[in-house]
């Protein structure tokens, strides 16, 4: 789930220790976890090799079990199973807004393409791997374009129930006479479930889907260590706001959060908490009460807030212009005041949102705010092109003339403010008055916000981090830990003995067809590879030092069995060998059975016979 702005630079490192080759695997970018040889790497819950999770998990949501030497806040330790999920697997059933298997998919900067270049027409198969939010959303982290699928996959809320007939999105699920695994007395709207079903071709999302093989309720954010006895344990969690329950509870992807004064706020203030927002808590999380309360609350993103007049040609159905500056709507955008995609006049708005990691303002939320009014504006973002005491933000550029100055609710000087400021900082521009001409804006209060308490200064973060809704990270003294995450690097280990693994260790063929051989899936360091036959009938092996090879299966009178070797060698000579058995099966029609022998010594025809005989000879005697 995967949100991320301004991407910072990861150096993964490489080591080898007593023998045994290591890797590093970086989850959300700040937590670095060792991986080696012991290390399970799944991809949708099946056992693959270093190297196929490498091609093909940058980006996804995954599920990371770590081992006691985890440290305290769960950032280094050495991962014990990498489980890489796919949220949604089916066709687009829809274009605009872009859905997959009646789920709406929301795609940003940062979002990772696989096989496609992210045009998409109506049918094309995808994996999706993201988070969802409450609303059933899914914030993408990888796309991955397929021709064909095993099975239908949807990880998501249930928005509506009608009987046996459950709603995810706009797709319907008909449940007639399948077990609903962990769902106590039922399933309830909004609970989180994983469905699978069996594929079907040619899906139409206006009929229910009915081929469901598996559906169970799944929980919600926290995950608990096995074996976990303590009654209050250290917890971090990231995802979406999605319920403001009072003044000091709400809800992050069903998980209850407190916070109180002396929470800290990071990259925003207490006023950018609201529902859609995504944000990190970190603190203390009560098992019996299911409690976390907080002690940091960070907004993960740069959070921008621009309230400015905006006519009707600042508005269509794709982005908005305020201030100049472009915001671009999506499937995560809230329009309370059905704003979207035109506007009926002239208004003064406000738009709440984040960067992403190109520097695309992405609108969470768009409100009406009535006559519009150039000299009461409202700009918050990053401080860039400061040359004291000029700056701008987002392109505006700030007249410090007639302004009064704050460091967080502390009202300070020029001179003070200016000396704590520095470009990246966060600062909230209010009342102040725009000048479209010079695309500037004059006066005002202006705050360099803070983290919490008067007078403490926020320190804008050198390099902004990724996103990831939904994750979460949770640690039990001499237990290890658990949590979710998106993977944003995983290299397989070097100097790790190869292995040879094929695509399938027994294949069915028909006498006289082409027969692949396939060992691309092996691993190791610069190998080289070498197919045998060590049984059978004896056929030619196209390309035997090849890691995909092929042959043609010969002409048999009955199924026959053939056995190759696939050895595979790395740079310094350590080797691997596995077996595929291939039967060959006899497709040759029998030859027809003979004519069936007539009875009686000649019957019929032989009768026949005797009578023209004896017709000759009576002719012959006159």
């Amino acid at each position: 789930m995967k949100i991320q702005w301004l991407k910072s630079i990861i150096i993964m490192g490489l080591i080898v220790i007593s023998g045994m080759a290591v890797a590093e695997v970086t989850i959300n970018e700040k937590r670095i976890f060792v991986t080696n040889n012991n290390t399970q790497l799944k991809l949708d819950d099946t056992l693959v090799t270093p190297t196929v999770f490498a091609q093909n998990t940058e980006g996804m949501s995954a599920e990371v079990q770590i081992d006691e030497d985890v440290n305290a806040d769960v950032t280094l330790g050495t991962a014990s199973v990498i489980n890489a999920e796919n949220q949604v697997k089916g066709p687009v059933t829809n274009l605009s807004p872009l859905q997959v298997l009646g789920q709406d998919v929301a795609i940003d900067t940062d979002t990772i393409f696989a096989n496609s270049n992210g045009i998409f027409v109506l049918g094309d198969l995808l994996k999706v791997s993201g988070t969802f939010t409450n609303d059933n959303v899914l914030l993408a982290g990888r796309i991955e374009a397929t021709t064909s699928l095993v099975e239908f996959k949807l990880e998501g809320h249930l928005s509506a129930i009608n009987g046996s007939l459950l709603q995810f999105g706009n797709l319907i699920v008909d449940t007639t006479g399948v077990t609903l695994r962990d769902c106590g007395n039922g399933p309830l709207v909004g609970d989180l479930v994983e469905i699978k079903a069996a594929v079907v071709n040619n899906f139409d999302i206006n009929t229910a889907l009915n081929t469901v093989s598996d559906f169970e309720c799944k929980s919600g954010v926290v995950i608990l260590p096995i074996g976990n006895n303590s009654s209050t344990i250290q917890f971090s969690a990231e995802g979406f706001v999605t319920l403001i329950i009072d003044a000091t509870h709400f809800e992050l992807n069903g998980q209850m959060v407190e916070f109180s004064a002396t929470t800290v706020f990071e990259n925003g203030t207490l006023d950018d908490l609201v529902e859609g927002v995504k944000v990190e808590a970190e603190g203390t999380f009560d098992v019996a009460s299911n409690l976390l309360t907080a002690d940091k609350i960070k907004f993960r993103q740069v959070r921008i807030r621009i309230t400015a007049p905006a006519t009707v040609a600042d508005l269509n159905a794709n982005q908005v212009t305020l201030l100049n500056i472009d915001g671009q709507f999506s499937a995560l955008s809230r329009d309370q005041d059905n704003l979207i995609p035109l506007l009926s006049q002239d208004f003064q708005l406000e738009l709440r949102g984040y960067l992403d990691s190109g520097g695309i303002l992405r609108v969470d939320r768009i409100r009406e705010r009535g006559v519009p009014d150039a000299n009461d504006i409202r700009l918050r973002g990053p401080v860039s092109n400061l040359v004291n005491p000029n700056f701008e933000i987002l392109g505006v550029t700030i007249d410090v003339t007639g302004a009064s100055f704050f460091i967080g609710s502390m009202s300070v000087d020029s001179a003070t403010f200016f000396a704590s400021l520095n470009n990246g900082a966060e600062v909230d521009i209010n009342h102040g008055i725009y000048d479209d001409l010079t695309n500037s804006s004059m006066g005002g209060e202006i705050t360099l916000e803070e983290m919490s308490g008067v007078g403490i200064q926020k320190i804008p973060e050198s390099a902004p981090e990724k996103y990831n809704p939904n994750s979460s990270f949770i640690q039990a003294d001499g237990l290890g830990a658990v949590g979710k995450g998106r993977i944003d690097k995983f290299l397989p280990p070097v100097g790790a003995e190869p292995m040879a693994l094929v695509a399938s260790t027994s294949i069915s063929a028909n006498e006289g067809n082409n027969v692949t051989l396939d060992g691309s899936n092996s691993t190791g360091d610069t190998l080289t590879f070498a197919w045998t036959q060590t049984s059978g009938m004896a056929v030619t092996i196209a390309a035997p030092n090849a890691a995909n090879t092929s042959f043609t299966a010969p002409q048999v009178s009955a199924a026959t069995t053939l056995v190759f070797d696939l050895t595979v060698t790395d740079a310094i000579g350590s080797t691997d060998t596995t077996t595929v058995t291939v039967t060959i099966n006899n497709t040759t029609a029998p030859p027809p059975p003979p004519p069936p022998s007539s009875s009686g010594g000649g019957g019929s025809l032989g009768f026949f016979s005797l009578l023209l005989l004896a017709g000759l000879i009576s002719r012959k005697k006159w």
